[in-house]
């Protein structure tokens, strides 16, 4: 399974003083304050880590919306030049995830194998996520765009059709601020 997270680093707001600290202590664990407190990641980036975690896990197991971001603890983030790689525990469950670091946005996805091949595809909000993502997929799939549907199940997970048929395709869709993004797995392509 596979979730992506972005944060446009532009519309993120960074709370300073009491506020920080309160925000600090209710989102993360005491762990990943400590890779705050290193330097090891940003603050974006361990909650993109976070959220890419969070939707593989309930795409995985088809979970109703329940966010609680200290159930979800990033346990280790390791920075190679613009390339984060990360794992995650949730529910006790591994997740691992990779990501990119820019001036403008941090981007993750996260996967429940580790060394998963996948594909993403990063825009600015002008470009319709939904109809790239189609486009991608048939294309992989050599089939036509245009028989592709997206439908939301009852948790408000998003599901791939081709005329009328289920893809079996892991994948994410996520937006924020300037910037949206999607992932799925390569898998039988």
């Amino acid at each position: 399974m596979t979730g992506n997270d972005i944060v446009d680093l532009d519309f993120a707001t960074y709370p300073c003083g009491n506020k920080r600290l309160r925000l600090l202590d209710k989102i993360f664990t005491r762990r990943e304050q400590e890779l705050l407190d290193c330097g090891v990641a940003g603050m974006w980036a361990i909650w993109a880590m976070k959220e890419a975690t969070y939707k593989a896990h309930h795409r995985r197991f088809n979970l109703p919306r329940r966010f609680d971001p200290k159930i979800i603890e990033v346990k280790s983030f390791e920075p190679i030049k613009d390339v984060l790689n990360a794992r995650a525990a949730y529910d006790g469950y591994d997740y691992w995830g990779k990501g990119l670091l820019t001036s403008e946005y941090t981007h993750f996805t996260a996967s429940c194998f580790p060394g998963e091949f996948m594909f993403h595809e990063i825009h600015s909000v002008t470009v319709d996520i939904k109809t790239r993502l189609k486009e991608c997929v048939a294309s992989k799939m050599n089939i036509l765009s245009n028989d592709i549907s997206m439908v939301k199940n009852v948790h408000s997970i998003p599901q791939l059709f081709y005329k009328k048929e289920q893809i079996n395709l892991p994948f994410s869709i996520s937006h924020h601020g300037r910037f949206n993004a999607f992932s799925f797995q390569l898998i039988n392509y």
